[in-house]
């Protein structure tokens, strides 16, 4: 990310990595690394009240599994006009 000419305009992430960190993780990596605040997506099947609370703290957008194409279309739309 640092090497890129410029910051992503959007991270979508898995929240469960299976690694020890979540995407909540990734995303505070990448919006450091860059210098900036990209818009975020988490993608989970997770559907508690924590995990929401998380996602919505990091000020990131939450869509849940299934994921349909149409849902992370429509979302990328709305963000790229945001």
């Amino acid at each position: 990310v640092r090497a890129a000419p410029r910051a992503p305009d959007f991270i979508v992430a898995d929240y469960h990595l299976g690694t020890g960190e979540s995407g909540l993780d990734a995303i505070r990596a990448i919006r450091a690394a860059c210098g900036g605040t990209p818009a975020a997506i988490v993608v989970t099947g997770d559907r508690s009240d924590e995990v929401r609370r998380a996602v919505g703290g990091a000020g990131a957008h939450l869509l849940h599994k299934p994921l349909r194409t149409a849902q992370l279309r429509s979302l990328l739309a709305h963000l790229a006009v945001s």
